[in-house]
């Protein structure tokens, strides 16, 4: 006898569409859409995602207690700019904690994990020169090193810094020859995780994080250059 088709309760079809929204505002932010200080109506948001106002409501409070939406006077909801000191506060943070997982990964990998690693870094030097697809690239490039971390706290932290991270105008490859200098950082890591030397491997994504940071403040230099 076929058993019946159970369908979703209605609590459970409102959790589904608030999740949908949430995903869709954070695909804005990270496409840059929605950038950092533009304002946040549902009504608006909610005609242009094709879903109705309640999860798009749901979605705002949500990246609210995240810290990627706060609410300003006579403007409501908008998405939270970085000022320099947060900006500082964060990249302080995020070159301890790919430090500690890269450390991990070299030495928790797995043969099949190492050689995903191998794979994915043969892969993104074909992409230096496209920029657009690279910011991707660099994006998995992480996560995967996080997986191979096989850290559940870790994971979680990691997690909720690379939202903030969304947050950041402009990307670190605008500027000339930082694609070519962040694969090369990125070999260093996997050679030193295929080498299983877990000091290296720290030290080398801990290098590759204060690169990065050192190129975000020369775009913020320029940028206050120009009046931006």
């Amino acid at each position: 006898m076929r058993k019946k088709t159970e369908k979703p309760s209605a609590k459970e079809q409102g959790q589904s569409s608030s999740q949908a929204a949430y995903a869709l505002l954070i695909a804005e932010i990270e496409s840059g859409r929605l950038q950092p200080g533009s304002r946040l109506l549902e009504v608006e948001l909610a005609e242009r995602l094709g879903i109705s106002r309640t999860p798009v409501r749901e979605a705002i409070k949500r990246l609210e207690t995240q810290g990627l939406v706060s609410h300003e006077p006579n403007q409501g909801a908008v998405i939270t700019k970085l000022d320099h000191a947060r900006t500082v506060e964060l990249y302080i943070v995020r070159e301890v904690l790919e430090g500690v997982a890269a450390r991990q990964a070299a030495t928790s990998a797995t043969a099949q994990e190492l050689e995903i690693l191998r794979q994915t870094m043969e892969e993104d030097w074909k992409y230096v020169d496209r920029h657009e697809k690279l910011v991707i690239r660099d994006r998995l490039f992480h996560k995967q090193i996080q997986l191979t971390a096989r850290n559940r706290f870790l994971d979680d932290i990691l997690n909720n810094m690379r939202i903030s991270q969304i947050l950041m105008t402009g990307t670190t490859l605008a500027v000339k020859a930082r694609p070519t200098a962040l694969l090369e950082e990125h070999q260093a890591i996997v050679d030193a995780i295929l080498a299983r030397d877990a000091d290296k491997a720290e030290s080398a994504a801990r290098y590759h994080v204060r690169q990065a940071f050192a190129t975000r403040l020369r775009l913020y230099a320029n940028a206050q250059r120009e009046g931006i």
